[in-house]
């Protein structure tokens, strides 16, 4: 794809983006296995590189990111607020826990930088979630874009309607359930 034909999850983390990165495989997309490269700046060589980009840091770069592919795609998955604070409540805790030194010290640099605490704190997070899908409700209006409740099932057919691909014959990928992955990342 052109750098100007790309496809953004602007969803937060814990909200099916995992489960979206797999997707785009199964439709023949190249979706970059994290987006940890743009946390710093955005960098239109690993832009160039990949079709799909999902997860952090891409819900808090997507301003930056349209100017440089002005035609992409815009993919916002959300679930309820409720169940989202409980899988980051994990994530904060047992899920960096689990990681490799590393590995750890990204997720708590992703953690400052992007929700603005290394430690879980339900209010502070509330109203990160709050205003950024506030923010992307009125941003998304005109755009290439759809919207997803992952709560409600994901399914191929809006997905492929704006990527303007054929609906797969494989069900579509349901994973990252949140203990189950990260002890296959933690390995």
């Amino acid at each position: 794809m052109p750098l100007t034909d790309k496809v953004f999850g602007v969803g937060l983390a814990r909200t099916g983006t995992t489960s979206m990165h797999q997707a785009m495989g199964l439709l023949g997309l190249n979706s970059a296995p994290d987006s940890i490269p743009l946390l710093d700046s955005i960098d239109e060589n690993f832009l160039a590189c990949h079709d799909a980009f999902f997860d952090n840091p891409i819900p808090f770069r997507y301003r930056q990111l349209e100017a440089v592919c002005p035609d992409a795609r815009w993919i916002v998955t959300q679930r309820p607020v409720e169940q989202w604070l409980d899988s980051m409540q994990w994530l904060f805790g047992p899920g960096l826990d689990r990681l490799d030194p590393q590995t750890r010290a990204i997720g708590d640099r992703v953690h400052r930088e992007l929700y603005g605490s290394d430690t879980f704190d339900a209010q502070h997070l509330g109203t990160i979630y709050e205003r950024h899908y506030d923010e992307l409700a009125g941003w998304v209006s005109g755009r290439d874009a759809i919207w997803i409740h992952v709560d409600r099932g994901i399914t191929w057919e809006p997905i492929c309607e704006l990527l303007d691909l054929d609906v797969p014959a494989e069900p579509f990928p349901h994973s990252n359930k949140r203990r189950r992955s990260w002890r296959r990342k933690a390995r």
